[in-house]
């Protein structure tokens, strides 16, 4: 484990990113990790990138890391399109634990945290009129 300036991180993750021109700039995956609040002011060797506070949603994936796009496609591909959430920020994490027992490891298990958040259908006063009208 590597330790920063006697800082040890809590957790590890990597964390996706997805700029709004993703589609042709690509994305980004850089590795994170949960530190104490109080001892996070002490690193001078790394900017700080603080994640603002949102309900996620956890998947597991269980089995080999390169394995794990089949994953991702039922996530983005049929789950999500099937719900009434949306992708609320443009990032995801990843977070391998003591259950992650390595890249090619059939049994490994591996978390993924989407920020989502509920649609609510909006109600305008012309569609309440043109929902109800009268014959």
């Amino acid at each position: 484990m590597l330790y920063l300036i006697g800082i040890q991180p809590e957790k590890y993750y990597q964390l996706g990113f997805w700029p709004d021109d993703y589609e042709s700039n690509g994305f980004s995956i850089m590795c994170a990790c949960e530190l104490n609040p109080i001892n996070a002011d002490h690193n001078q060797i790394f900017s700080l990138q603080i994640l603002p506070p949102i309900r996620y949603l956890k998947f597991i994936h269980k089995g080999r890391s390169c394995d794990i796009p089949s994953t991702y496609k039922y996530i983005y591909g049929i789950w999500l399109p099937k719900t009434e959430y949306r992708m609320s920020i443009p990032f995801e994490l990843e977070f391998y634990g003591e259950l992650y027992l390595g890249p090619d490891n059939e049994n490994s298990v591996s978390e993924i945290y989407i920020p989502l958040e509920f649609l609510q259908e909006e109600t305008t006063l012309s569609s309440f009129i043109n929902d109800n009208r009268f014959s």
